[in-house]
């Protein structure tokens, strides 16, 4: 019995190993796919080079009412959240351009700008990417709006580019450091593990609802 007891036990752990090491190739070929988006994939909008070679990818709605011209209207930047895009401005956008001059982007590693495999990502490489995108469309000064990620990274943009924000609309800013337990920091250094629970995250409509 107790021999039955241990195959038994065994077999489980196999067939949960098993199933853990697939949800893990899956998971790293997805991210594979997401890594190797061309710039032909992204259909509306459009790129700007920066400074370090990556490609940033972004939208533009222009006013749509005669009462502002498109030399008068505010620009307005919109910054998505984590595992997510321009794309997430969508519904807002247009509603936007009826009295401002609207750009949605998509930060480095993002949406279809620029998969950067260097470890090079931090609030201040957003930032400074952000002023230099703003550089190339020659944008003196911009209102920026900021979700999540976004909220932090334009904070950091107001932070060290004070001249060039004229108002901040923060929504759920990532604002605060968070306590990552001692478990999840081992779990990040086990090889394609990350990975792969990116892959499902920025893939999946199921897993990031």
């Amino acid at each position: 019995m107790i021999k039955g007891i241990v195959k038994g036990a065994f077999g489980i752990a196999a067939f949960g190993a098993g199933a853990l090491a697939s949800a893990v190739v899956l998971g790293n070929r997805r991210v594979d796919a997401w890594e190797t988006l061309s710039p032909d994939d992204a259909g509306a909008g459009d790129f700007v080079t920066l400074s370090d070679g990556a490609r940033m990818h972004y939208v533009v709605r222009r006013p749509s009412t005669p009462r502002r011209s498109a030399q008068d209207a505010q620009d307005v930047i919109l910054i998505h959240g984590l595992m997510d895009s321009a794309l997430n401005w969508s519904k807002n956008i247009d509603a936007l351009a009826q009295e401002h001059r609207v750009w949605a982007i998509d930060l480095i590693g993002f949406g279809f700008s620029s998969r950067v495999t260097a470890p090079t990502y931090s609030l201040k490489y957003f930032a400074r990417s952000v002023r230099e995108w703003m550089d190339a469309q020659e944008i003196a000064r911009a209102s920026v709006v900021g979700h999540s990620l976004g909220g932090a990274v334009a904070l950091e943009l107001a932070h060290d580019f004070p001249a060039r924000v004229d108002k901040l609309i923060l929504i759920a800013p990532g604002t605060y450091r968070v306590n990552v337990p001692p478990a999840v920091n081992l779990a990040a250094r086990v090889p394609y593990v990350p990975r792969a629970l990116v892959g499902w995250a920025t893939t999946s409509r199921r897993a990031r609802r």
